[in-house]
């Protein structure tokens, strides 16, 4: 568990002893696991976020660079733990929380990062943009096996978001399927069968994935059913 001492240390120690631009940039960039210049510039719309990332390396606050170039960064978990504590402390911070998250989520998506960009859109608290995230990225990752980050995504999602994407749905289901989780599947379908079965694709693709769902379940004769009337 978190100790006082340890707090108390660099809340007074560390923290404290920060000028006072440096210390809001410190708090603030621990909202993020890993982070860049060009990022923190992005979100916080500032352009010294460099400068200052140098600043906090060469002053031995837990920063560690974790790739080849040295342009991505990210605190030491337990010391970043900490700093989050910090966060409400700032002056409104409350309101640019989630302001935060969802600029860096667009940012993340725009550079290519996008496991890191729907994290962020769901703790920037907006299902939606986390949905458009996931639906560019279900489907690949299905054909590729990440059948539980994809089955996990599809639990973070209401129904509501879930009917204005389908084909996030879909993919969902195969990767449930994929995973046995056929109780799930089939009331994954049900959700959408009446938005999909209109649609050419999605259409297909239900009739496949209900194909499936009979055969592995060992109900064979249900799965014969539904691939002849549909021929």
């Amino acid at each position: 568990g978190p100790s006082r001492g340890i707090a108390d240390y660099l809340a007074e120690d560390v923290l404290a002893r920060l000028p006072e631009t440096q210390r809001n940039f410190v708090i603030t960039s621990s909202m993020f696991d890993t982070f860049c210049p060009s990022m923190c510039d992005a979100v916080f719309e500032r352009d010294d976020s460099s400068e200052l990332i140098e600043q906090t390396h060469r002053d031995n606050l837990f920063l560690q660079i974790i790739d080849a170039d040295g342009s991505w960064y990210r605190y030491h978990p337990l010391f970043r733990d900490f700093l989050r504590t910090q966060i409400p402390s700032l002056t409104n911070s409350g309101n640019k929380t989630r302001e935060w998250h969802l600029k860096a989520a667009k940012w993340l998506d725009s550079a290519g990062r996008g496991l890191q960009a729907i994290d962020h859109a769901i703790a920037g608290n907006s299902p939606e943009l986390a949905a458009e995230l996931m639906t560019a990225r279900a489907t690949d990752f299905v054909r590729t096996g990440q059948f539980g980050l994809v089955s996990h995504w599809i639990e973070l999602l209401s129904k509501e978001v879930l009917s204005q994407h389908p084909s996030l749905a879909i993919a969902g289901a195969y990767a449930m399927v994929f995973l046995h989780r056929y109780k799930d599947a089939t009331t994954l379908l049900a959700q959408i069968e009446p938005i999909a079965a209109g649609i050419r694709e999605p259409a297909h693709d239900l009739l496949v994935l209900r194909v499936m769902l009979g055969a592995w379940s060992d109900d064979l004769p249900k799965a014969m059913e539904t691939a002849v009337n549909a021929l």
